[in-house]
């Protein structure tokens, strides 16, 4: 396998509920993909790569500052595919949520 199709994490199917925004989180938006570095996500606004949101998991009570590295379009009206990542590292963000069965750092 090449090294560069390797993630820094596991990435696991989930849908959890979080609140998104500029400022602060207060959008509702739903994971469809989470990991330890950020999520792909359904969120209510279009926002563009490089935007920087505040992010809260309800679930865990935790909160981080994320960017938009990837924008897919819209899934449905009003509702925006969206891959963000944290901008500092959150190992306990998605809590028990996560549980990857083995870590396929790329070291």
């Amino acid at each position: 396998m090449d090294p560069r199709d390797r993630r820094r994490s596991e990435r696991i199917v989930k849908v959890l509920p979080v609140l998104l925004g500029l400022v602060e989180p207060k959008q509702a938006g739903t994971t469809r993909v989470i990991n330890r570095h950020g999520a792909l996500l359904i969120a209510p606004e279009n926002w563009g790569p490089d935007t920087r949101l505040a992010m809260l998991n309800p679930d865990t009570k935790q909160s981080a500052v994320c960017r938009v590295v990837w924008n897919g379009g819209s899934s449905q009206a009003g509702q925006w595919v969206l891959g963000i990542e944290f901008l500092q590292e959150r190992p306990d963000f998605w809590g028990s949520a996560y549980s990857p069965g083995t870590d396929v750092s790329a070291g």
